[in-house]
């Protein structure tokens, strides 16, 4: 009996032990870089060259957001960036919503050449957008709850907090600004929150919206366009290793959930406001111009 026990024991851990390697073996591999070359590989963007700014040493532990922010920025800007219909676009439509912001730096949106739908948020107030989300949004409202949703993460500072942790658990003291916005772009095309930390960013874009003119329907409805666009994918074929962005995507709370939520929560807005009268601007995206700078009579609605 106790050599059949000792067969047994040894067979389970020899088990155990194939197991654990094999795990080791397969799991993902996303060492840090003091580069920003595989970010810019994905999103087929070019480096550019550190100026002395980008070349300032900094401890990991004094390092500022708003500073950092602008390292990150600096990595993208261009002046075509700004130049685009998106890039006028977005930047037109965060400036007029940061307005309700707590953090002091400018909010700035870079749009990403890359054609499934995404948008997400790094330190100091820098949001990318991916073209694609262009064509899955249905409303210029619903654009802005996106970004609302992503200006929300930077406003709790869950994008920060998950950045200066990841730095300090790979014991890196001192560093460059233009490593240290390398490795945040890096760990920020990987990273994912919470689904606490997303409900609480889809709150925020929730009250945010009720306190601009456009329709508090548009949080739910652009959750729906990303569930039509996310069904039409069921039959795709999978693309290479550089789906990095909709991965990131993938990691979100049940998008169905979202839905119905937010769907109620317009119900119950529409039902205490009767008279409300809330913007579409369905027009606007088309146009990409932004509320702001033209409104349309027929984009006004009540429910």
């Amino acid at each position: 009996m106790k050599g059949l026990r000792l067969i047994v024991f040894i067979v389970l851990m020899t088990a155990a032990g194939g197991i654990i390697l094999l795990f080791v073996l397969i799991r993902p591999r996303t060492p840090l870089k003091y580069t920003f070359a595989p970010a810019f590989q994905l999103l087929g963007r070019s480096t550019k060259a550190l100026d002395r700014a980008l070349a300032k040493m900094v401890p990991v532990d004094d390092i500022d957001e708003w500073e950092y922010g602008d390292a990150i920025a600096a990595r993208y800007e261009t002046d075509e960036d700004m130049k685009t219909p998106e890039g006028r676009y977005c930047n037109d439509l965060i400036e007029e919503i940061s307005r309700q912001k707590k953090k002091e730096f400018v909010y700035r949106v870079f749009i990403l050449p890359y054609e499934d739908p995404n948008a997400f948020a790094l330190p100091g107030g820098v949001i990318m957008v991916t073209e694609g989300l262009f064509d899955v949004m249905k409303s210029e409202a619903e654009l802005v709850a996106v970004l609302a949703h992503e200006m929300g993460h930077i406003e709790l500072s869950h994008c920060f907090d998950a950045v200066k942790f990841e730095l300090l658990s790979e014991k890196i003291g001192r560093a460059s600004l233009g490593q240290l916005a390398d490795i945040a772009m890096n760990l920020m095309l990987r990273h994912s929150y919470s689904k606490t930390q997303e409900d609480e960013a889809d709150n925020y874009s929730y009250n945010l919206i009720i306190n601009t003119e456009y329709t508090p329907s548009c949080v739910g409805n652009a959750f729906r366009s990303f569930l039509d666009w996310e069904k039409k994918q069921d039959n795709r074929q999978e693309k290479s290793d550089a789906n990095i962005l909709r991965d990131y995507f993938m990691t979100h709370p049940h998008m169905v959930t979202r839905v119905e939520k937010y769907a109620e929560l317009a119900k119950l807005w529409w039902k205490k406001h009767p008279d409300g009268r809330k913007y579409r601007g369905v027009k606007n995206l088309k146009e990409r111009t932004a509320l702001n700078k033209k409104k349309f009579e027929k984009e006004f609605m009540r429910e």
